[in-house]
């Protein structure tokens, strides 16, 4: 059997038994479940998922095509996690080095703005400051529909918008190896020697990004349940640049 059809079996398995209610997994415990493997091994679902998941992303599979049609529950995209930043993820990158978990909540968080609703970004008849739930990217309410159906703000996205601002960091670094990744909008580089931080801001807003500055005795340490009280924030005009010693 393909990998994708492995991924599509295993979520159409779960969405007949009622296990998929909570398509994130998040709080839903009969995703991890331990299940008897047919070798007579135990592993969890969620294990399992995410090893098929890893084959289905790294052989250039035809996810874009199929996932949504077979596993998806309501055939289109969507903004964020529902009522969720998945800081999460990141605190699972931090503390495992899990790439793919980085790469998810780097996409989730630096992407999630594009969605709001606002002067000069208007997004179908929605106010500034409101977001839909659906990102329409596919035909399935047909042709006309690609884009489309954007029926309102929705509750849900506007907290994980808000829950996104209040728990992740715009920018982490790591002094001791030179790790540095973004989540905000804004450019950065890291100047070992000099230990200094340069950000960059290449849109017309002024930002506030907060920094989180880690050494590898810090970073041993689980975070704190606020990660924001550990970060700086640093203002970077709009069009602008700042560099700070940390």
């Amino acid at each position: 059997m393909a990998v994708e059809e492995k991924v599509v079996t295993h979520l159409s398995m779960h969405r007949r038994s009622g296990k998929l209610a909570d398509p994130t997994g998040l709080g839903n415990r009969n995703l991890i479940d331990v299940h008897q493997h047919p070798k007579g091994r135990q592993r969890s679902e969620r294990t399992h998922f995410r090893q098929l998941m890893r084959q289905l992303l790294s052989n250039g599979s035809r996810v874009a095509k199929r996932f949504p049609w077979e596993a998806g529950f309501a055939k289109h995209a969507a903004p964020a996690i529902c009522n969720f930043s998945g800081e999460s993820l990141f605190r699972l990158w931090r503390d495992t080095g899990d790439e793919l978990a980085l790469d998810l909540i780097r996409d989730i968080a630096g992407n999630i703005t594009s969605y709001v609703s606002r002067e000069g970004h208007r997004i179908g008849t929605m106010d500034p400051g409101m977001m839909c739930e659906r990102v329409n990217l596919s035909d399935w309410e047909g042709q006309e529909g690609v884009g489309g159906n954007i029926f309102g703000s929705t509750i849900w996205v506007e907290t994980a918008l808000m829950l996104t601002v209040a728990e992740l960091p715009g920018v982490y670094v790591r002094t001791d190896n030179g790790r540095l990744e973004i989540f905000d909008h804004v450019t950065g580089s890291w100047d070992t020697a000099s230990k200094t931080l340069t950000l960059g801001n290449p849109t017309a807003f002024p930002a506030k990004v907060q920094v989180l500055v880690e050494n590898a005795a810090t970073a041993a340490a689980p975070l704190p349940l606020e990660i924001l009280s550990r970060c700086r924030a640093v203002e970077v005009p709009a069009g602008g640049s700042v560099s700070v010693a940390v």
